[in-house]
């Protein structure tokens, strides 16, 4: 007897956009509060049983379990609006925060590295498209 999973697993990586520009600007205490501010919606945003790291100096890897394909874009996309209407403010000034976002999905044949290549691939191809926005990257390239 085989069973079909209707539930995956799938990985995103989350960047912030232009996050040296922010500390070229306002000072890397501005960047600190801004890393701060995003890890507080990604919490607020995941469920309990969905999994946040810190990965590199301004990107975050986000690991939902249990979801599908359109549960997935529907937490990317929320988190890329919550993220851009929120406005952080330091020293009085109001600093908007974007993020890019690269998803992909677990197939049988993953490795830990081929399943973070290819969400960030899908990255790259958010900044390379403008960034606040979310791009996914399927097994089998789409």
């Amino acid at each position: 007897k085989t069973f079909t999973f209707v539930y995956e697993l799938h990985l995103l990586i989350l960047d912030i956009d232009d996050f040296k520009i922010i500390n070229d600007t306002y000072g890397h205490v501005a960047g600190d509060k801004i890393l701060i501010f995003v890890a507080n919606i990604l919490k607020k945003t995941l469920r309990d049983g969905d999994k946040i790291f810190r990965y590199g100096g301004e990107e975050f890897v986000l690991i939902l379990n249990r979801i599908d394909m359109v549960y997935c874009n529907k937490v990317a996309s929320r988190i890329l609006e919550l993220i851009s209407k929120n406005k952080l403010i330091y020293k009085g000034k109001s600093l908007s925060v974007t993020v890019s976002i690269g998803t992909t999905i677990l197939i049988d044949e993953d490795t830990s590295d081929s399943l973070i290549n290819r969400a960030d691939k899908a990255l790259y191809k958010a900044k390379d498209d403008g960034k606040n926005r979310v791009c996914t990257e399927l097994a089998d390239g789409n």
